[in-house]
């Protein structure tokens, strides 16, 4: 039975995140056959990178604590939309060793951000975009709200208001180093795509594709670096990509099937190279899961190429590729309950021998991470006996792993402008960040962000990194707030 992610299940549970009662994340049976999942939402595009949480229970999405986290802004709207703790620019100098961050600033004016929803940001030069859900339960209209609002270099603009729907569910937003940025959801009907514009500060109208299903899993987002970006979906009968160039959506010439199939993921390099894939359940022969992989040159997608992998080697899921500087993919998985699998995949459609890049008994805790730069070296996070561990491959095969520092959750993104890999990490109460020089294996010390919840932060999901022209990141994160409300946006500048 494949577990899928279903949105759609919570607003009636809204009550209850509100009410200090730990709420799970709603899991509903939507396949048959033996595919199984744990796939986290789409990862973004390189080379923002990212990977996120896997839509597993969380114990932190509800349960909120009555008691402040050191927040005085009252909420009820009265923001003033500055932002003087995430001033991008006036100190100058390269990036290098983080000395420090900045307070927290509220982003979100209502409170009340879905946290059971992912958020997400991008980042052009010295500004970002953030979107998130609002709850229904603390609008006007008892509808979820799609929200976004943006920093300018300077300040925070007035929140936006993208649309309104009976749950929340969207793809990470990604920009493409041209000046926009891409973000998607999904509605009742169908799905939902909107371009932002960072030089105006505005998004366009929204314009709508087919989507079959709310789950995250059957749709992906992820930028062209030269300028636009593709859209990976299931339209019941297909998967398919369009490609937004020249300001318009417009269809590719990929052709994958089967219709039924799970854990959609997209990547695409600074080249404008890409890879598309997708599961379904092997229904005779060997059994297992058939992976498709389909690779795009730039101009058009290779016929899909499909991989069996037999329940025999371990029960596999999580499939998240990073695309390298040749069209290469380094495919990431689980396989059983303990092993990250690092797989190559050439575009002439052959795969290279797997190698474990972990294989400890409860290292993976379900899910890991990975993330590749411009110059191909990949970089993979998993969790150890309350510790995060990271093995990093700088050209010449996988390093021996390193055990960077405690915690609980993590989540890692690629610096486009320096190449250096970040690496946020949460140990109760709150959230911590450090990062890596692209051709080193020594991590710099971790700085806190003094923001995170209380009773447990999912940062793959719950949290977010841009960074400005000088390589310096700015972490938002879901923080919990006292009384009506819940949850809330922070953001934190580090330098």
């Amino acid at each position: 039975m494949h577990l899928d992610y279903d949105d759609s299940m919570r607003n009636p549970l809204s009550s209850l995140l509100l009410a200090g009662l730990a709420v799970p994340s709603i899991f509903v049976a939507s396949g048959a056959g033996c595919v199984t999942s744990n796939d986290p939402p789409p990862s973004q595009a390189l080379p923002e990178g990212g990977a996120f949480d896997s839509g597993g229970p969380s114990p932190n999405d509800a349960n909120l604590p009555g008691t402040d986290t050191g927040t005085t802004d009252s909420g009820g709207g009265n923001d003033t939309g500055t932002d003087a703790g995430n001033d991008a620019g006036g100190d100058g100098g390269t990036s290098g060793p983080l000395a420090t961050c900045d307070a927290p600033a509220r982003v979100d004016t209502l409170r009340g951000v879905d946290g059971s929803v992912t958020i997400s940001a991008t980042g052009y030069g010295d500004k970002w975009v953030v979107t998130w859900y609002q709850l229904a339960l603390v609008s006007p209209d008892s509808m979820y709200h799609w929200k976004a609002r943006t920093f300018d270099g300077a300040a925070l603009a007035t929140e936006i208001d993208l649309g309104t729907d009976v749950f929340g569910n969207q793809s990470p937003i990604v920009s493409d180093g041209a000046g926009h940025a891409f973000a998607q959801r999904f509605r009742s009907s169908d799905g939902e795509r909107r371009v932002f514009d960072f030089a105006s500060g505005t998004f366009a109208a929204g314009t709508a594709f087919p989507q079959v299903n709310s789950a995250v899993e059957i749709f992906a987002l992820a930028a062209i670096p030269g300028g636009g970006a593709m859209s990976l979906f299931r339209d019941g009968t297909n998967v398919l990509a369009d490609k937004w160039l020249s300001g318009s959506w417009a269809p590719t010439n990929l052709a994958g099937s089967p219709g039924l199939s799970f854990g959609l993921r997209l990547a695409v390099n600074a080249a404008g190279k890409a890879v598309a894939l997708w599961y379904n359940a092997n229904a005779g022969g060997p059994g297992g899961n058939d992976l498709h992989v389909a690779a795009y040159d730039g101009a058009a997608w290779s016929a899909p190429v499909t991989l069996n992998l037999p329940n025999a080697v371990g029960q596999t899921s999580t499939f998240t590729p990073v695309v390298l500087s040749n069209g290469d993919a380094i495919i990431g998985y689980l396989q059983g309950a303990d092993t990250i699998v690092s797989h190559r995949f050439h575009p002439n459609g052959t795969f290279d021998a797997p190698i474990p890049v972990e294989s400890s008994a409860g290292a993976t805790a379900g899910k890991f991470a990975i993330v590749a730069d411009a110059s191909d070296r990949v970089t993979f996070a998993f969790l150890k006996a309350g510790h995060v561990h990271v093995r990093r491959d700088l050209g010449a095969g996988y390093l021996a792993e390193q055990d960077v520092t405690t915690g609980t959750d993590y989540r890692l993104d690629v610096n486009p402008a320096t190449q250096e890999v970040t690496l946020v990490t949460y140990k109760m109460p709150t959230l911590q960040v450090q990062r890596i020089a692209p051709t080193s294996n020594t991590w710099t010390a971790s700085i806190p962000l003094n923001m995170g919840i209380s009773n447990g932060t999912l940062p793959q999901r719950q949290a977010a990194v841009v960074f400005d022209s000088a390589g310096r990141p700015t972490v938002l994160s879901m923080q919990e707030a006292a009384g009506a409300g819940g949850l809330e946006l922070f953001s934190a500048k580090c330098r």
